[in-house]
């Protein structure tokens, strides 16, 4: 209706003013309510992402602390970002404390070869597996520690995974079974008789040796390994052979 009634006029600058005017105030109306609509799109993508993060972090905590194994998270500088309740039990310190520390505040000695094996996967972004005692104040002594890079959205690595898995039984087996094979190499080397051991086939017969004492060595007059290269044939009598094929 303004607008019929600045068409009656005959001023025309002042009518071309007007309609100027009402075009600017209205398309400022338009431009303010798209502004306002994206806006509110933006906003909502935001908080859709975040809640999707929040399922994200929550199932993987859910998840983390079901395992019987220590685990974690840093960054690049080699804070903790995250760790499930099985690592703060171990480290002995509540998990809300840990969050913003580095090894340096928390372990005893062994800081700089923890961060020697993240700088590792940092550069490589490859995993990387060791074994070593953990230092106090850690409780579970000689552990398995596999270390993964973490990427962003753009394949970017911005820290490092990390599980730890107990290995004291079979450290102590192992270590074990090596006391034993020293206790049994000594027997072996002090006795007075000349000692051979062989592999048998499935009927008995001597395939080749695979051990010998010091004293074999003095009676046979030959290196270690030349007498273990040796047939049975040609170290014993026939008879002696057959004799302990069968016994």
């Amino acid at each position: 209706l303004l607008v019929f009634g600045f068409e009656q006029t005959e001023d025309v600058n002042l009518r071309n003013l007007f309609l100027f005017q009402l075009f600017v105030l209205f398309g400022t109306g338009v431009a303010v309510s798209l502004a306002s609509g994206a806006l509110h799109r933006s906003t909502a993508r935001l908080h859709r992402a975040l809640a999707r993060e929040r399922v994200v972090r929550g199932e993987y905590r859910l998840l983390s602390d079901q395992l019987p194994d220590p685990v974690w998270r840093k960054d690049r500088a080699g804070r903790y970002v995250d760790c499930n309740q099985r690592f703060a039990e171990v480290i002995g310190l509540p998990r809300a404390s840990i969050i913003g520390l580095t090894d340096g505040e928390i372990l005893s000695g062994e800081a700089s070869r923890f961060a020697t094996a993240e700088a590792r996967v940092l550069a490589t972004q490859a995993p990387l597996e060791f074994e070593e005692p953990w230092p106090a104040p850690a409780s579970v002594g000689w552990v398995s520690v596999q270390l993964v890079p973490v990427l962003d959205a753009q394949g970017e690595c911005i820290g490092t995974l990390g599980i730890a898995r107990d290995i004291n039984r079979r450290h102590l087996a192992e270590r074990a079974l090596q006391e034993r094979e020293a206790l049994f190499r000594s027997l072996f080397d002090i006795g007075d008789d000349g000692v051979l051991i062989a592999e048998l086939d499935a009927t008995g017969a001597i395939v080749r040796f695979t051990q010998c004492n010091a004293r074999a060595l003095d009676m046979f007059v030959l290196g270690r390994e030349a007498l273990l290269a040796r047939h049975a044939d040609e170290l014993l009598a026939p008879t002696s052979v057959a004799q302990l094929s069968t016994s």
